[in-house]
């Protein structure tokens, strides 16, 4: 009630603790890389699958897209592992 007050934009906050998630990078050749934090379209697809969007559903995903803004705050990037897949 108080950010509607103040005129602010409503937020929806959660945590992902995932000691050992992979957020893909670009697949490129044989080797795919990790980032440290999950992108944009890594929190709107957890965002859209809580919403009960189902993959198929395009145009639910762009209006998703278009209505929601996206920040993500790094606490510790942790240290890659190595993988023999």
């Amino acid at each position: 009630l108080r950010a509607r007050v103040l005129g602010m934009t409503d937020f929806l906050l959660f945590t992902l603790y995932a000691p050992l998630a992979s957020w893909g990078d670009i697949a490129v050749g044989e080797e795919r890389g990790t980032w440290d934090r999950p992108s944009r379209s890594a929190v709107l697809g957890l965002v859209a699958a809580a919403l009960g969007i189902a993959r198929d559903e395009q145009e639910r995903h762009d209006r998703l897209d278009r209505g929601l803004g996206v920040a993500v705050r790094l606490d510790a990037a942790g240290t890659p592992m190595v993988d023999y897949h």
